[in-house]
């Protein structure tokens, strides 16, 4: 007993003193590291952040100058048009001066649309005659109190401005009452006194966005315009849904149509990051380098471990497991020999300086070596090697393979730090003693804290025609191993093969990106980079539009949606294939879900956020394969939807408006079918009924029938072959293109692109 606690009490003292001189030499070299790196990297950043800056504002600035002179070049034409037509058209000119003329009206109506056949970019015009308050536009002539323009009309009149470009504004069409957001320009009937009437031409806004976007580069930048008052006319930003103007860098005025252009990118938070980029990365740089110190400290310590603990941590996280840890052949004993000599072995040489230095050196110089921050040549591969203590034979092929622990967080969560360490080391001994039994020079490190890299020097002449069959084996062998003695699993990837060592990084890169299919070829398994499917790049706007199709389903309480589920994923299986784009479009699908069922009653939206979306979330965060989220998301969803049926069920007009429903679906193709109509059916108030769905379904009553609608104009545009004229009037709409129209507005696209 004397003898052991000696011998213990000598094993402190020196570890002590190791301790001590590892600290005095990290307090030498790292302060003089710090500061010269701190100080080149912040000058280097302010520098590079300022050229980026000063860059993209002069670009916007361009942009703006071009889009302004565009849009003046697109509108002063039909400005100089409509004054010609004002001044020398004697069919006008008769309108404004004699009334009751049948021939002069049908003339002048001929007039006005023969400029909108010149100028497709003109929505619609009106002539005002002020004698009589009489009103002609380009397809119909009515009396001022009549008609939808007449707040206008009297608001222009009272304006003493002779050429008016107006701000957006609504503007509903006589013909179809369907309104939509147009910008004005009035003329004066004469030019100067306009005693006579106004001439008003009305262009649709979105015809200007459409032009704007035509002509700027939308992948980097957006353009805003505002009137006079700063009023959002247009936005080429999709996501700027408030009609609000937003923060830009850039702006010019137009000063024939008192307009103001305004430009940024889109990714403004990104700009806005860069900015201050420099201050932030240089504290995270500081950071990074003394973690990483700390982290060594920390290594070494744990290295200085007693090899009896290692046998304790042994015995305790395999007496659930077989007792042997490695089959087929293999001594399995001797797995746990290695383990315990390794350790010994380190112990030992961690004693002397260049040995603890040399075990970091090899995991740098290995990292280095695949991650491409060192060149290698040829030449300097022994001299390298030899410094290392490292020594794996000629060679004239090498293979780079990438093993990753699975579920890396219930790895660390299940697991003491302690644990961890140990089963990491019985990993890369593993697959060393497998590597070994196959007479096969390897070398591994661990990269990250759940990836383990592998480099096979191989030589061509041992295995002439099946190298690629026999690191798949080791591969295979090193993953059964796993299953058999592990509570836990791993997936390994492998890379394409080369003979130059310059190739390294892109053989690492390779196995790297054969792990990020895991979500569709699964866990636990062998990944070859030849395995990995060449698809074209994903449609991720028919996934957008399926997801919001089943979650609109999902929203309404139909009972179909869990089949529109199934159809979703399996568009997203042949569609998509690495894990990044399929966790990209499940983010989109959760949010999707999350704000739709936020616009329903309070007490669905409480059990929402209380039972369902926290577990969506927590999945998505946890998720390694796609069948793992489909099983474990549609349980969930499962119960939620039970739930809110039966919150929809308890409310006291449930019943009136699944009523209501079910009378929509089926006179779904009236053209008449309105909030008036059916509170006739059903004697309520249009307020009341109003109120009724924005409380049961989160939408108003127009866009619920909107949906209803295009969901069956879809289905017979897949499904028949129909006209679109036909399937218009099938789905309740008298006029084509008010149905083109409305599809293009919600699809993005006519029907006859969606068709095809």
């Amino acid at each position: 007993m004397e003898m052991i606690r000696f011998s213990l009490s000598r094993r402190r003292v020196t570890v002590l003193n190791k301790r001590n001189w590892f600290h005095r030499t990290l307090l030498s070299y790292l302060p003089i590291f710090f500061i010269i790196t701190s100080i080149l990297f912040l000058l280097f950043f302010l520098a590079f952040s300022q050229y980026i800056k000063t860059s993209t504002i002069k670009a916007n600035q361009s942009i703006n100058i071009q889009v302004t002179q565009s849009i003046e070049n697109l509108l002063k034409p039909i400005d100089k048009l409509i004054i010609k037509e004002i001044m020398m058209n004697e069919n006008i000119n008769e309108f404004f001066t004699e009334l009751n003329s049948s021939y002069n009206i049908y003339q002048t109506y001929r007039t006005l649309n023969n400029i909108i056949s010149t100028y497709p970019i003109v929505d619609s015009m009106y002539l005002f005659r002020q004698s009589d308050q009489m009103v002609l536009t380009n397809n119909m002539y009515s009396n001022t109190d009549q008609f939808v323009d007449r707040d206008f009309i009297l608001t222009q009149l009272e304006t003493e401005k002779i050429i008016s470009w107006t701000g957006k504004r609504v503007y509903r069409d006589p013909s179809t009452l369907s309104s939509h957001e147009v910008v004005s320009l009035v003329r004066r009937v004469p030019i100067i006194t306009g005693e006579q009437g106004l001439f008003v031409v009305n262009i649709r806004v979105d015809s200007i966005r459409q032009f704007t976007k035509e002509m700027s580069n939308l992948k980097i930048n957006y353009v805003n315009i505002v009137d006079a008052e700063e009023q959002l006319i247009l936005s080429t930003e999709d996501g700027n849904v408030n009609n609000k103007p937003v923060k830009y860098l850039t702006q010019s005025n137009s000063s024939y149509l008192d307009w103001e252009v305004q430009s940024g990118i889109k990714q403004k938070y990104a700009f806005d990051f860069f900015s201050s980029f420099p201050y932030i990365w240089v504290a995270l740089g500081l950071i990074s380098i003394i973690t990483g110190s700390l982290y060594i400290v920390y290594i070494t310590k744990r290295n200085y471990k007693p090899i009896a603990s290692i046998v304790r941590h042994i015995n305790e996280i395999f007496m659930n497991k077989n007792s042997s840890l490695v089959r087929d052949n293999l001594d399995e004993m001797h797995v746990i020999s290695t383990a315990i000599n390794s350790l010994q072995e380190h112990s030992s040489k961690l004693q002397s300086r260049f040995e603890e230095d040399q075990i970091s050196m090899r995991r740098h110089y290995f990292i280095e070596l695949l991650e491409g921050t060192r060149q290698t040549q040829a030449s300097e591969w022994k001299s390298d090697l030899e410094r290392l203590a490292l020594d794996f034979g000629e060679f004239n092929r090498a293979c780079i393979a990438v093993l990753e622990i699975d579920k890396y967080q219930d790895f660390c969560s299940q697991y003491s730090e302690n644990d961890q360490f140990l089963l990491k080391f019985v990993l890369r001994s593993v697959v060393n003693e497998i590597a070994q039994e196959y007479k096969l020079q390897i070398w591994t490190e661990y990269t990250s804290g759940s990836h383990l890299g592998i480099i096979f020097f191989l030589d061509s002449k041992r295995y002439p025609n099946n190298l690629e069959e026999i690191i798949e084996i080791v591969c295979n062998k090193v993953i059964d191993w796993i299953i058999n003695y592990l509570k836990f699993t791993a997936t390994i990837g492998i890379g394409e093969f080369s003979d130059q060592i310059s190739d390294f990084p892109l053989l690492y890169e390779d196995a790297m990106e054969a792990l990020k299919y895991k979500s569709l070829f699964g866990n636990s398994r062998v990944i070859q980079s030849s395995d990995i499917p060449s698809k074209p790049k994903p449609d991720i706007f028919q996934h957008i539009q399926l997801i919001r199709s089943t979650v609109q389903r999902y929203k309404h309480g139909e009972s179909d949606w869990e089949a529109h589920y199934i159809e979703l994923f399996h568009h997203i299986r042949i569609g998509i294939s690495s894990h990044e784009d399929v966790k990209s479009i499940l983010h989109y699908l959760v949010y999707y879900l999350d704000r739709e069922i936020m616009e329903l009653s309070d007490p669905i939206q409480n059990y929402w956020k209380t039972d369902s979306i926290n577990v969506l979330n927590d999945l998505l965060q946890q998720f390694d394969t796609l069948e793992e989220f489909i099983d474990q998301s549609k349980q969930v969803l499962r119960v939620g939807y039970s739930e809110i049926s039966k919150l929809r069920e308890e409310g006291s007009n449930h019943q009136l408006i699944h009523n209501v429903k079910e009378y929509v679906k089926e006179h779904y193709s009236d053209p008449d079918l309105s909030l008036n109509h059916l509170s006739d059916k059903f004697n309520l108030s249009t307020r009341y009924l109003s109120k009724l769905f924005k409380e049961e379904f989160g939408e108003k009553f127009v866009d619920y029938l909107v949906n209803v609608r295009l969901e069956k104009a879809k289905q017979l545009l897949t499904e028949t072959q129909d006209s679109i004229q036909d399937i218009a009037i099938k789905v309740g709409y008298n006029h084509a293109f008010s149905f083109i129209r409305m599809f293009k507005n919600n699809e993005g696209m006519t029907p006859g692109d969606y068709r095809k």
